[in-house]
């Protein structure tokens, strides 16, 4: 498949997701795009992963434009994005580095990934370290280096979450008891206003 190739689209339903995106497919091949860039399946196995650099939003907004409509490459009259803006993991290195395997660093960045689409405070405080470690550990994606630092990314983001979602419960307890408070002082107020012939 060349590399300004279209697919052939396939109707499916938009869904939500992880820190800026869309997921959509065509006839065996299937994208999603995230916070740090996209990854392109072909059936179930990745066939490419597009990492962007942390600090170039546009080239992040331009790469998912070209994505979604399943193009690789822009038409000839658009501007390309600068190369040193993105890096292509192809095939041959997906398999090289176990990117396919359960626990892989690619699976344990989808993992952080859709933490943050929890919640935006999560997002807001653990995306841009996963872009951060994505694009400095680019080279060296399957290393121990980077797999540890995505464990321990996921640890954070995990308990981050956890706390998030603990905390917003109790917010929530609090409102509801505020809620009930006022109620009650607008019945007592209606009740007496009633005994008292006002009307």
């Amino acid at each position: 498949m060349s590399a300004s190739s279209d697919w052939t689209h396939r109707p499916a339903p938009f869904t939500a997701d992880p820190l800026f995106g869309a997921r959509r497919q065509w006839l065996a091949y299937s994208f999603e795009t995230t916070g740090y860039g996209s990854v392109e399946r072909c059936g179930s196995a990745p066939h490419r992963v597009t990492i962007v650099h942390p600090d170039d939003d546009r080239a992040l907004q331009q790469h998912h434009h070209l994505v979604r409509r399943g193009r690789l490459a822009p038409a000839l009259h658009l501007r390309r994005i600068d190369a040193t803006s993105v890096h292509v993991i192809d095939r041959d290195e997906l398999v090289r580095t176990g990117a396919d395997g359960r626990g892989s660093w690619l699976s344990g960045t989808q993992d952080i990934a859709r933490l943050c689409a929890t919640d935006n405070d999560v997002s807001r405080l653990v995306g841009p370290a996963l872009r951060q470690l994505l694009w400095f550990g680019r080279e060296h994606v399957g290393s121990q280096h980077v797999a540890g630092a995505l464990a321990e990314l996921r640890q954070a983001a995990e308990a981050l979450a956890a706390e998030r979602e603990h905390y917003i419960a109790a917010l929530v307890r609090l409102v509801q008891d505020d809620i009930r408070s006022i109620r009650l002082e607008t019945e007592t107020m209606a009740q007496m206003r009633r005994e008292w012939g006002f009307s």
